[in-house]
């Protein structure tokens, strides 16, 4: 165990394989949670990274004018988000710069809204038995109410979403009023 520790010394402290090894290596030393944690870290991360590369090839698919390529991979990050139960604010953000490059105005105010109503789901994962074993700092209301305002006053301020004006469901929403 000795030697297979300082083996993991090689690795990276980013190569998500040195988070699997030394899960192993607890697994092996009877150290059972200690191994959850880390095999859960690797998954954690894993979405992370899936997340970026498949909104930066959608962003790509964008810049080519690729909208169908782009929604593809956007429907990719819903369905990791989903099986990882990253909450649904995660499953809904991939696809709203979809919506904008389209001009849906339809779709962009389903999709903002979904973001809008689903701010308190951005902590979900720390609820899920997927992660069970990791330790995670909580957001309180108040901070969830702060992203959900940094988050609308982003929205009125976008200029790319200027084909929503005049649109009043969105008019609404973005002011923040109930219907």
């Amino acid at each position: 165990y000795v030697k297979a520790e300082k083996y993991l010394d090689y690795f990276s402290e980013h190569d998500p394989m040195k988070s699997y090894c030394r899960g192993r290596l607890l697994q092996e030393q009877g150290k059972i949670k200690e191994a959850y944690e880390k095999y859960e870290n690797v998954i954690f991360s894993g979405f992370s990274t899936l997340n970026f590369v498949l909104s930066s090839m959608a962003g790509l698919a964008l810049r080519e004018n690729d909208i169908g390529y782009a929604r593809f991979l956007s429907e990719k990050v819903q369905a990791v988000a989903h099986t990882l139960e990253m909450g649904k604010y995660n499953e809904y953000s991939a696809m709203l710069e979809v919506v904008c490059a389209e001009k849906n105005i339809e779709g962009t105010f389903q999709v903002v809204e979904q973001l809008l109503n689903n701010v308190d789901s951005l902590c979900d994962f720390q609820k899920s038995k997927l992660y069970r074993h990791m330790k995670f700092k909580c957001m309180n209301d108040s901070d969830m109410q702060d992203v959900k305002e940094k988050l609308l006053e982003g929205l009125r301020g976008e200029e790319e979403l200027g084909y929503m004006k005049g649109y009043e469901p969105w008019e609404k929403l973005i002011a923040g009023v109930k219907n």
